[in-house]
């Protein structure tokens, strides 16, 4: 199975709601196939027990490496970077719970943290441990090794892929100010603005593009935003009437209470060091970023750059660089162990 994280995304949604099963994201992972998820589809009594904790690569004899879900709450937006690691590395991944509708999220980064802590422990019960998330991911990763220190454990590794520090989240990561797109009442201005923050934030690669293909990128981002838009539109209207949320919608909610409880968290120091992949397409904002990822990493901060901006080091061709670096990592890791 093939293809962009978001079509796949869409495609098990889908798949779920024709055959009226609830089928946990993991099959996406164990059965990447056709035939192979056919063949779930058809297994009578077929388990739908659902945990946050994700077997991704359960074969080798490497310390498991433990991956925290975005702010989406998913972990479909980085199948393209877990996808590249050793064929003898084991991975985990960590979804949002309330993603089957059946709990509801957690609205803390503490109590996230708490929860996968107790997942990973069925698989793993002491350390050492290594960790990793992207954007808000890697905040819950940071409090996950807080508390796992606080627990005498040992956290070995603990990477953060591109986030930003909690209570120094800027309207925008760079570019234009998006509050301030809100409060324009020209959606063609809006748009505008969008479509010229795109094109700036992704220059070097805009322009490596023939005339066709750069119509076709902007076309693209338009009917994706368009897309998006309708969604939110939809999920406002169930959320305001207080109704059940369809399957295609709860991920809005998960996210919702992961972006309020990524605003809320307050970080303390931690006492170990941390491995920082940066996306180098940033604006000279990023700065204040780092001295503050800076500030709470006692042991240290090693940065790393990785092509891209914050988005597009999870695609090709930047995805292949960040796994590239992030495997001498676990590779390292594994001959401490």
């Amino acid at each position: 199975m093939g293809g962009y994280s978001l079509l796949a995304l869409r495609l098990f949604a889908q798949i779920n709601e024709i055959f009226g099963k609830n089928i946990p994201l993991a099959y996406l992972f164990q059965s990447p196939t056709i035939k192979q998820l056919a063949h779930v589809l058809r297994q009578e009594g077929c388990s739908t027990s659902w945990f946050s904790l994700v077997p991704i690569q359960t074969k080798g004899s490497k310390p498991p490496f433990y991956y925290i879900h975005t702010a989406s709450g998913g972990l479909i937006h980085s199948l393209n970077l877990l996808s590249k690691l050793d064929a003898d590395q084991p991975v985990y991944g960590l979804q949002a719970q309330g993603l089957d509708g059946k709990k509801s999220p957690h609205t803390c980064i503490e109590d996230m943290a708490s929860h996968y802590i107790k997942e990973i422990q069925t698989v793993q019960p002491h350390g050492p441990y290594l960790l990793g998330g992207w954007c808000a991911g890697g905040v819950i990763a940071y409090e996950m090794a807080q508390q796992l220190y606080a627990q005498g454990e040992t956290v070995e590794l603990l990477t953060i892929f591109d986030a930003f520090p909690p209570k120094m989240i800027l309207p925008s990561s760079e570019g234009v100010n998006f509050l301030s797109l809100v409060k324009t009442k020209s959606r063609v201005t809006k748009y505008t603005l969008y479509l010229m923050d795109m094109i700036q934030r992704n220059r070097r690669n805009f322009n490596n593009l023939t005339f066709q293909q750069q119509m076709i990128a902007i076309w693209e981002k338009i009917n994706r935003r368009i897309q998006d838009r309708i969604t939110e539109t939809v999920y406002q209207f169930y959320v305001k009437r207080n109704l059940p949320l369809p399957h295609t919608l709860r991920h809005l909610a998960v996210r919702d209470a992961i972006v309020h409880a990524y605003k809320n968290y307050c970080p303390t120091v931690y006492p170990g060091q941390v491995i920082f992949f940066r996306a180098v397409d940033q604006s000279q904002e990023y700065a204040r970023y780092l001295k503050r990822w800076e500030e709470l990493a006692a042991g240290g901060l090693e940065i790393h750059d990785v092509p891209g901006n914050h988005d597009s080091i999870m695609a090709e061709p930047h995805v292949s660089v960040l796994a590239e670096k992030l495997r001498c990592f676990l590779q390292t890791s594994a001959a401490n162990w």
